[in-house]
């Protein structure tokens, strides 16, 4: 097959012969502008904040991913809250940040953020349906999602300013419950009580997810992600943003080109006192480093996620059904 810069050139030749010639210096900076997989080593760590709304109801916390182990196929990693030395929970992910799980008892991807090499332009989709759904209140469950690199853009987090590549993903959720039996007790005419009993059959709600990463080579990972949940009446059920706050990687790492030192904004003081301090020197007139993210105690989404179901509500509240669904 020919190389990348042998079919800049052959298109160029063919389309403008006049430019061949340009496009042939052209063409390398062109093929240099995919983004290739990561590397990483065990103990290659990233701390993250992570602010989840759900119905206005808000959560924040600060967690710390660790990988304890590393092969060509497989990623061992240990998130705990930043700081704590209590034992931190065992999860397993893909080099490439995707998850794959048993469903339907098929080893099938339920999430894929990144799609190596990644570039401008980029797409990719997952589509899967589940017939054992763990929450046992729906009898099917299916996600389609597409992702799309939008391009390269400028991020500031609390542990520095990077250039990014922004990774957009939109989807839709469906779940299916299962008969339902609604009983109704009243008084007849002769007011003697009755009952009566209706059956509904399966019933469909759907909704749609938007998802954002901003991934920067030098970290491995995204150093921002923002999450958005739609019920089936397009409200807002649930946002779950992650922001990194410090990172240590494995100095392999493909390079993204640095942010010119003069569009680097200043780096307003951290609400953490010690842990931001270092963040913020990171950041100064000297070119900076990446960063990616992490999830409160109980729920590993902005680690590893997976889409999930809002619950619809039986009866007449189905229509504004929402809230989150569960697992990783």
């Amino acid at each position: 097959m020919p190389s990348c810069q042998t079919r800049f050139i052959l298109r160029a030749a063919l389309a403008l012969p006049l430019l061949a010639a340009a496009i042939t210096a052209w063409a390398p900076t062109a093929c240099a502008a995919a983004v290739p997989a990561p590397t990483f080593e065990p103990g290659d760590s990233w701390t993250y904040e992570i602010v989840k709304n759900v119905r206005g109801t808000l959560r924040t916390g600060h967690e710390t991913m660790t990988l304890t182990r590393v092969d060509d196929h497989l990623l061992s990693i240990e998130t705990r809250p930043a700081g704590s030395d209590a034992p931190g929970r065992e999860m397993l992910a893909n080099p490439d940040w995707s998850r794959t799980r048993s469903v339907d008892g098929k080893l099938t991807t339920v999430n894929r953020p990144l799609l190596f090499p990644l570039g401008p332009g980029k797409s990719w989709s997952i589509d899967f349906t589940e017939n054992t759904p763990a929450d046992r209140r729906h009898s099917r469950e299916r996600i389609e999602m597409t992702y799309r690199v939008a391009g390269w853009e400028e991020v500031t987090v609390p542990a520095g300013t990077f250039r990014t590549l922004r990774i957009e993903g939109e989807g839709k959720w469906t779940v299916e419950l299962p008969p339902n039996t609604l009983t109704q007790a009243g008084r007849g005419a002769d007011g003697s009580r009755v009952v009566t009993m209706t059956r509904q059959g399966n019933r469909l709600f759907s909704g749609r997810q938007l998802f954002t990463y901003w991934y920067v080579p030098e970290v491995h990972r995204w150093v921002r992600s923002e999450e958005d949940t739609y019920d089936n009446n397009g409200v807002r059920t649930e946002q779950t943003t992650a922001a990194l706050e410090s990172f240590k990687v494995a100095e392999s790492a493909p390079v993204a080109e640095a942010v010119p030192k003069e569009t680097v904004p200043k780096i307003e003081k951290p609400h953490r006192a010690p842990a931001k301090k270092a963040a913020k020197a990171a950041v100064k007139p000297t070119a900076p480093e990446a960063a990616p993210p992490a999830v409160p105690t109980g729920s590993d989404r902005p680690l590893l996620q997976e889409l999930r179901f809002p619950v619809p509500k039986d009866g007449a509240a189905a229509a504004a059904a929402g809230g989150r669904g569960s697992g990783i």
